[in-house]
């Protein structure tokens, strides 16, 4: 069912990170509306885990949701300094076709669409979602050499667990976790 509390918020969630598009450039509201995101995409699946509403449905909006909030996060980020960030397109382009091959060997192995939710691919979340507010602090994009390559690496490791599955279980912690 689409009308959870859960789904509710995630839905909510994408509205919301459009509309820091419009307030770029105003740090005080941005950074409002931003931890607003951040909240509403912990307290989605908090939510969901302790009413025990989870469901494919709810996975499938949060990690379209979580798409958006990364697009976003790139767009803000070219809009404040497109020059710094642009040096990091090469490195974009291929964690964005790593990402892409793994939900397709996802559906050509297991004839569903899904992300597997591992460690890393939380890591890299809570990196990406620091990206806006380490750059209005310091006013530097120079972390992105660490964040991308930390990205990098959490997404080839998706690509190995998912080679490596037999079943598909879109929980896996990681390699080395059960």
């Amino acid at each position: 069912m689409i009308y959870t509390i859960p789904n509710i918020i995630t839905l909510i969630r994408i509205p919301l990170s459009l509309s820091l598009l419009l307030v770029v450039h105003d740090n005080s509201v941005f950074i409002v509306l931003y931890l607003l995101c951040g909240l509403s995409d912990v307290l989605d699946g908090y939510l969901a885990r302790k009413m025990n509403l989870q469901s494919r449905l709810g996975a499938k909006l949060d990690s379209i949701s979580d798409f958006i909030m990364y697009v976003v996060i790139i767009v803000v980020s070219c809009l404040w300094d497109y020059f710094a960030v642009v040096h990091f397109i090469p490195f974009l382009a291929f964690i964005t076709l790593v990402r892409g091959i793994n939900i397709g060997l996802i559906y050509i192995k297991f004839h569903q669409l899904g992300v597997v939710h591992t460690i890393g691919n939380k890591i890299i979340g809570f990196l990406a979602y620091l990206i806006p507010f380490i750059y209005i602090f310091t006013g530097s994009f120079s972390f992105l050499c660490f964040v991308l390559s930390v990205a990098t690496i959490m997404s080839l490791e998706e690509t190995v667990v998912i080679l490596r599955m037999k079943k598909l279980d879109l929980d896996r912690k990681g390699l080395f976790f059960s």
